[in-house]
Parts: structure tokens; C-alpha cells; sequence
């Protein structure tokens, strides 16, 4: 399958204006919240991050720090490419190229797992060959993902659009791309729970 690269410094200075014009908070440091609480099992800590929505924040930072015992083994739970997803934004800090990447990456991958019948072919290399652009900004800072993850974000805003999509250039990609990760940051919260005895 032959596609082309497209370079990351040309998407990210694409990125940079679109989020200067549509999130400028979106090359700030993504922000969370850092949950402390008490576990009693003695053998084991709870120690990870979760998105969380907004709206249920507060259920649900009760329910870990009040019943912990119930939320490890019956809790609702996101799946591991997420959770990895929201450990990179918080640890790429004050990089907004870096933090770019990952949401980038993340959406685009998602779009990828999918994989729209109107993606196939042509859309296909499009998307394969902003992916390859993005991965060499996410090799430079050794953040590798498992292939085996099937989700890196919470919430996929777009699934219609992308339905109806035809790529044409890496432009559409990451306007799409600023914009899901503003729903994202306006209906989540990064949060990270650590235990203790």
C-alpha cells in the first residue's frame, strides 16, 4: 500500500492555528485533578488515571474513594488506550507540540480502527500517511502505543461526519481533530487516582 508521508512540522503548524482560533487552551498543559484517598487492603494500591465526565464527577469520586473495593472489581472502566492516552497528555506538560501529537494520533488512530466504508482506499493512505507524520513526534519522546488498543479516546464526536468524509489533505483531519478535543476538554475531566494505606 503506498501512501504519503506527511510531515509533522507542516500538521503541527496547522494545529497550532486552528487552536489558536478555536481552543487556545489546547497548547496549555492539559489539567487534572489528583484524588488522594484512603484504601484498607494492605496488599494492593490504586494507582491510575481515568477521564471522568463532568456532569458525574462528583458520583463518581465518591464511589472510589467511599467504596474503592466495589469500583476495582464492578466499576465502570474505560479501556487501557485511554486511560494511556490521558497518562501522555498529563506527562507531556508544557510541550504543546507534544500534547498536539497525542490528541492528534489518538483521534486519527480511532478513525482508523473504525474505518468508514468511505475511508477505504484513498482515505485510507490519506489517513496512514498523517499517522506516520504524527508517529515521528511521538518516537522522539519514546510514547509508544500498544497496537492492541482499540480506543485512545473517551468519546468520538464526529462518527457521521467521518462517514460522509473525503479526505483529501491532512487539513480536514486535524480540524476535525481541534474540535473533538475541545468537546473533550469541555465534558472531561483528567483525573488520577493514588491510594493509600
Amino acid at each position: 500500500m503506498v501512501f504519503e508521508e506527511v510531515e509533522w512540522k507542516d500538521i503541527y503548524i496547522f494545529w497550532k492555528l486552528l487552536s489558536d482560533q478555536i481552543e487556545p487552551e489546547l497548547i496549555e498543559p492539559v489539567s487534572f485533578k489528583h484524588i488522594k484517598f484512603r484504601y484498607a487492603n494492605t496488599d494492593y494500591r490504586i494507582y491510575g488515571y481515568d477521564w471522568l465526565r463532568k456532569n458525574e464527577y462528583d458520583g463518581r469520586i465518591h464511589h472510589v474513594t467511599n467504596d474503592s473495593f466495589h469500583f476495582i472489581y464492578y466499576g465502570k472502566s474505560l479501556n487501557k488506550g485511554t486511560l494511556q492516552t490521558a497518562k501522555y497528555l498529563v506527562e507531556a506538560k508544557d510541550d504543546p507540540e507534544l500534547s498536539a501529537a497525542i490528541w492528534l494520533y489518538s483521534f486519527v488512530k480511532d478513525i482508523l480502527n473504525d474505518l468508514p466504508v468511505n475511508l477505504r482506499g484513498k482515505g485510507y493512505r490519506c489517513l496512514t500517511g498523517i499517522l506516520v507524520g504524527i508517529l515521528s513526534k511521538l518516537k522522539e519522546n519514546n510514547m509508544f502505543r500498544n497496537y492492541s488498543m482499540r480506543r485512545l479516546l473517551p468519546e468520538q464526536y464526529f462518527s457521521y461526519a467521518i462517514d460522509d468524509l473525503d479526505v483529501k489533505g491532512y487539513e480536514s483531519i486535524v480540524e476535525l481533530a481541534v474540535i473533538n478535543a475541545k468537546l473533550i476538554k469541555s465534558n472531561y475531566i483528567i483525573v488520577l487516582y493514588d491510594s493509600y494505606n
